[in-house]
């Protein structure tokens, strides 16, 4: 599982393909750092060992969505990565 650092900047990439890619820091320039940051804040529960892309559903909302488009967001479990 790789790790987001806010306060630091940065990302350690986890589990990797590769055995240098594991442990590797990578530094967020401002542009990431600054959308993964509004992101978070739509996760105003979020916890430091929660995922920041959580495993969710989605679906049209109600039974007009599909005439307006509109989407809902039920079962979003920040424990669980998006699959």
């Amino acid at each position: 599982m790789s790790r987001t650092h806010l306060i630091r900047c940065t990302i350690t990439v986890g589990k990797s393909k590769t055995r240098g890619g594991e442990g590797r820091v990578i530094p967020l320039n401002e542009e990431a750092y600054d959308i993964l940051v509004e992101w978070r804040s739509r996760f105003p529960n979020a916890q430091p060992e929660h995922y920041v892309f959580p495993s969710e559903r989605y679906g049209f909302d109600g039974e007009q969505g599909h005439l307006h488009g509109a989407a809902a967001v039920w079962d979003l479990d920040p424990t669980k990565p998006m699959g």
